[in-house]
């Protein structure tokens, strides 16, 4: 996963330190309101596995989506219901969302 994470931040020039992973939430498990932690991700790409996720749920309201930066030094949840929600993850440690989203433009 590593080395895919590794393929994606090459792709668009992004350099800075990565942590890239698989995250299952369980059917009827609530990840409650949080902030990610600042010293191991500033940011974050999630790219969604599965039909039909659950979405992330910002103080702004509840957003959809398959591939998306998500600010996580914002507070947000996800209250996964109805089926498992999998996603794979690269984490950004230095990088905050509006410096990766410049990656996009």
């Amino acid at each position: 996963l590593m080395d895919e994470a590794r393929k994606f931040c090459s792709y668009f020039d992004i350099e800075d330190e990565i942590f890239a992973q698989f995250m299952w939430i369980d059917k009827d498990f609530d990840l409650s309101w949080h902030i990610d932690d600042a010293t191991r991700c500033r940011s974050s790409v999630n790219v969604i596995m599965t039909n039909d996720p659950a979405p992330v749920s910002f103080r702004e309201g509840d957003f959809y989506y398959k591939c998306a930066a998500l600010d996580v030094m914002q507070e947000h949840s996800v209250a996964n219901k109805d089926k498992e929600r999998v996603l794979m993850r690269i984490s950004f440690k230095n990088l905050t969302h509006d410096k990766l989203c410049q990656y996009f433009e």
